[in-house]
């Protein structure tokens, strides 16, 4: 399972949707809690933490302005080794009174770089060329243009997004959205046949993070 996070390297805001993995524990035997779950007695208590999610999801954005770009050895998770390493990244800077960067690492644990607003893949990893350390002001030139295109091409999509259903499940509040025709519960970026009904997709929900976490 995969959820959109803003993930951060030192003194570098990383601007792109990520995947990772869930920080949860296990509570007795059935139970899950995640850290930033919201509790419930029923589900009127999800209602406002739901519509809230919703108005997120309807945001307009503005594409980034990316002003440089820099090949560095940056400390990623990587598919095979619980530790991160360092491996060679794109950084796409962004400049202002505020910099930061999307970073760009073919080492990261997910077969997608970059996610856009209909949590469809953006960027998957097998496009991604790498870059050369011993360039760092020149290698990524080329990626990070064509990700900053594919970001403000992303940016004029009006994705459809309706929330179907606030519920208050066995690890708290849930929110089952519909983006475009894909269904998905939350911040995660799995989908879920919208065919389903919204307690079968929270169910198969529960099931799964509640296997990937043990």
């Amino acid at each position: 399972m995969r959820r959109l996070a803003f993930a951060i390297v030192p003194a570098v805001a990383i601007l792109a949707i990520v995947a990772c993995a869930p920080t949860a524990e296990v509570v007795g035997d059935a139970d899950l809690a995640l850290g930033d779950a919201v509790s419930c007695l029923d589900s009127q208590d999800c209602a406002g933490h739901c519509e809230a999610m919703l108005d997120e999801a309807k945001l307009s954005v503005s594409p980034p302005t990316f002003e440089s770009s820099r090949c560095e050895l940056a400390a990623v998770v990587s598919d095979d080794a619980a530790q991160p390493v360092p491996a060679p990244s794109c950084l796409c800077m962004q400049g202002g009174s505020d910099p930061s960067a999307l970073i760009l690492s073919a080492t990261g644990p997910d077969s997608c770089l970059l996610y856009g607003r209909d949590r469809n893949c953006l960027y998957e990893k097998a496009s991604f060329p790498g870059c050369d350390p011993s360039e760092p002001q020149t290698s990524c030139e080329q990626v990070c243009d064509e990700v900053q295109r594919r970001l403000a091409v992303d940016a004029l999509r009006r994705p459809s997004v309706h929330l179907r259903a606030a519920t208050c499940a066995n690890t708290g509040c849930h929110c089952v959205l519909r983006i475009d025709d894909s269904c998905f519960v939350d911040d995660w970026l799995d989908a879920y046949d919208c065919g389903q009904d919204d307690d079968a997709i929270v169910r198969a929900f529960e099931s799964e993070l509640r296997a990937q976490v043990r």
